[in-house]
């Protein structure tokens, strides 16, 4: 099976169902009123920020006029020439009213074979992006690229391919194969980003000696991204006085790491109180001090340290303990530490030489995310499991991730709890080197497992706003899984519907799916029947 992924939405319209019970539709004109989508509105904007920053590559011409003439292109080039970003550049100049942005992604579980007239609407802009596949799987996609692509030209669509560098291509294929270069002038590329990022013209336009030394070397065009992402981030936490050249040097600090500078500081505090406070700013970076204070306070209990017997009024005061370990409370009461991506090293400090406590941490966040502090915002919540999950994935164990969000959404889960977990699937699901496995994790939980408590309205919101943001042939298999196991409830249901409502493809795979079904298949509501059938 083969997945098309979208990033289309055609259509916001449909009924929105909250909770359990019976559905009453109102046929006039409030069935028609837009609701708001989480997450879909996210991809155009990535699309647009790379139309932003991108500085042509050498070739991009040639690789543009390829596409507009034949409908296919073929990008080739070194690792770190840009090829991906290039790609979906290419593609948003190809927008249309009509037909969408996907991705396809080869020999998953739920993907129809390349050559299947069905993965093609007209209009649509298609990306395969095997720049870093291997051997066998470049073999398996070539052969289906003839097909896919006659379908694409039939279809007004357009094609975009990224093979692995310097891969194999069919002799018939080489016609389409344009091999793109690194931009001439990296400075320009750095220059791009800043200007993207708001840093004023007149202060990256001179001459600087870390940024000159930053590019002697050749440089991928993501390590260009990251550099001026991290100049960015040292003009927003600057002291005042400060200009282009003290950011710059800060973002080469940053860039080199400080495990070491982390290591000698946590050895120089013994005692568990600073220990926490360290962790907890470094999982709360930017919150308010209060937070971090509660949150330091909670770590403690969580991995039973005895209570300090020192009197209240004769402890250290928390700007005192905030010193010590480099951090400090801005004016608007939000702590930060002095060091830019200081917190990335003391996160990486802990989870790698204190293991214990990795058990302790995911319990820990559950009861921080719970917490009843007015500053604890939903976007501190995401942070601190944003946080927490990069941990797990930069270490390799998604599996454990896993876990922890189906424990997080256990029989009593509160709301709270509820979206830690979303936010912990979401966050393994767009990472780019384990997304592949929790889309098979989720398949498998949908499909397969009896779901108890909070988690099967978790899999339906993260099927429906996060997995049909890019894959939503993937989010329509795993919604008709739990449709038609659920009882007592429509969510799955309900989301299923909202889901191929607005697209008439997924509408005819969704009824060809019920047409082969043979049992368990749920009793359709009439709006959910009309949404599917209608257009």
């Amino acid at each position: 099976m083969s997945t098309e992924h979208t990033t289309r939405v055609e259509s916001t319209q449909g009924v929105t169902h909250t909770g359990d019970g019976h559905i009453y539709v109102n046929l006039g004109s409030t069935a028609h009123e837009p609701r708001k989508p989480v997450f879909r509105q996210l991809p155009d904007d990535q699309l647009r920020w790379l139309r932003q920053v991108l500085v042509a590559p050498v070739n991009m011409g040639r690789a543009r006029n390829t596409l507009a003439e034949t409908g296919t292109v073929i990008l080739d080039g070194v690792p770190g020439s840009g090829r991906s970003a290039t790609a979906r550049v290419l593609l948003r100049e190809h927008h249309r009213p009509s037909g969408a942005f996907r991705e396809l992604l080869p020999a998953e579980r739920d993907e129809l074979p390349l050559y299947d007239p069905a993965f093609v609407e007209p209009g649509d802009r298609l990306l395969l992006d095997l720049s870093t596949a291997e051997a066998g799987l470049w073999h398996a996609a070539r052969g289906g690229l003839p097909a896919l692509r006659q379908t694409v030209r039939e279809r007004r669509a357009h094609l975009v391919v990224v093979m692995p560098h310097e891969g194999a291509l069919d002799p018939d294929l080489q016609h389409f194969r344009v091999e793109i270069g690194p931009p001439a002038f990296p400075m320009e590329v750095l220059r791009r980003h800043l200007r993207a990022h708001g840093v004023p013209c007149e202060q990256f336009l001179r001459n600087d000696v870390t940024v000159d030394e930053f590019l002697s070397e050749r440089k991928a065009m993501r390590e260009i991204a990251d550099f001026a992402d991290r100049i960015r981030r040292a003009r927003e936490t600057a002291e005042t006085g400060e200009g282009f050249p003290e950011w710059c040097v800060a973002a080469k600090r940053a860039r080199a790491g400080r495990r070491a500078q982390v290591a000698e500081c946590v050895a120089g505090l013994p005692d568990a109180s600073q220990r926490a406070l360290m962790v907890a700013v470094s999982m709360l970076h930017g919150a308010h001090a209060d937070v971090v204070h509660r949150a330091a306070a909670l770590l403690l209990k969580t991995v039973g340290a005895p209570e300090e017997e020192t009197p209240l009024l004769q402890r250290k005061d928390l700007a005192q303990r905030l010193s010590e370990i480099s951090a400090r409370p801005g004016p608007d009461g939000r702590v930060r530490f002095t060091e830019l991506d200081y917190d990335s090293a003391v996160r990486a400090h802990f989870w790698d030489h204190m293991p214990d406590l990795r058990p302790h941490l995911g319990a820990w966040a559950a009861r921080v995310v719970e917490s009843s502090d007015p500053h604890l915002v939903p976007g501190v919540r995401d942070g601190l499991v944003a946080r927490l999950a990069g941990e797990y994935l930069r270490t390799g164990r998604p599996d454990a991730l896993a876990a922890l969000a189906e424990r997080w959404s256990a029989q009593g889960a509160g709301r709270a709890r509820s979206e830690a977990a979303v936010q912990a699937l979401t966050c393994g699901l767009t990472d780019p080197t384990h997304g592949r496995d929790f889309r098979e994790r989720i398949y498998q939980w949908c499909a397969y497992r009896r779901l108890t408590g909070e988690f099967a309205q978790v899999l339906v919101q993260v099927c429906a706003d996060v997995l049909a943001l890019d894959h939503p042939d993937h989010a329509l298999i795993r919604l008709h899984h739990l449709a038609r196991r659920e009882c007592g409830t429509a969510h799955a249901l309900q989301a299923l519907c909202d889901l191929v409502a607005g697209s008439r493809r997924l509408r005819r795979r969704l009824l060809d799916r019920l047409a082969t079904a043979t049992s368990h298949r749920p009793t359709w509501p009439s709006f959910c029947v009309s949404a599917i059938r209608s257009r």
